[in-house]
């Protein structure tokens, strides 16, 4: 499994999960592989292509971003889960 921390999170926390999660699964922050300042629908939609991919972010307002194509995606959100 890979995920992505978006630009919301820090990187050391990324990389510091990445370190605990080798060899079965990598996590990435958005600037390894973006530029930092990289608007919301960009990433995402480079993003929807890879499977087997979770997005981490804390970014509440993602949502409102979000592409058309990204309709059939599941949001989690930890005030809703509950």
């Amino acid at each position: 499994m890979n995920f992505f921390f978006d630009n919301n999170l820090a990187p050391k926390l990324a990389h510091g999960l990445d370190q605990m999660a080798e060899p079965e699964h990598h996590v990435s922050h958005l600037k390894d592989r973006f530029p930092g300042n990289t608007e919301d629908l960009v990433w995402m939609q480079a993003l929807a292509k890879e499977s087997d991919l979770v997005i981490v972010t804390a970014d509440v307002r993602i949502r409102r971003n979000r592409m058309p194509s990204c309709s059939d995606y599941s949001w989690y959100h930890p005030d809703r889960a509950r």
